[in-house]
């Protein structure tokens, strides 16, 4: 199944995670803006917020196949997006916010 049927058919799981990071948001949390940029490139947003924000979201049931596809999009998303997130998607700040307009771009491109 290549990247791209497999975010089709999971697109829940973006969404999921728009919500975990959504919850984060709410919490009060920030993520520099350029970290999440640069981590979003490197194709391993997943892994790294699991991590930095572990015991405040759950990502436990993403797939490892779905993380792959779900990197690699959000890789080619903020590529794309470099240098005008604020003109495209009015965020700046808050790496987080970042990262939701990246998901939102995902679940527009995945059809």
């Amino acid at each position: 199944m290549t990247s791209e049927e497999t975010l089709k058919k999971s697109k829940n799981l973006i969404t999921f995670f728009v919500f975990q990071v959504n919850s984060l948001l709410d919490s009060g949390e920030t993520l520099d803006f350029k970290e999440a940029r640069e981590i979003s490139e490197e194709g391993n947003i997943v892994d790294f917020l699991a991590e930095k924000f572990k015991g405040k979201i759950d990502l436990s049931i993403i797939t490892d196949d779905f993380k792959e596809a779900f990197n690699e999009k959000m890789s080619d998303i903020s590529s794309g997006f470099f240098g005008s997130e604020r003109k495209k998607m009015g965020t700046e700040n808050n790496g987080l916010c970042l990262l939701v307009g990246y998901a939102t771009e995902m679940i527009q491109q995945v059809r």
